[in-house]
């Protein structure tokens, strides 16, 4: 149980990690499409 526990808080970890970089390249795009137009 305790492992499992622990394997929760990193996967949620991991998320938000990924979200985090999704975020921030996703605003490089919309920087970049901006910067063409």
């Amino acid at each position: 149980m305790h492992f499992i526990k622990n394997n929760l808080h990193y996967i949620s970890l991991c998320m938000l990690i990924c979200i985090n970089d999704l975020n921030r390249s996703l605003k490089g795009k919309w920087k970049f499409i901006i910067s063409i137009k």
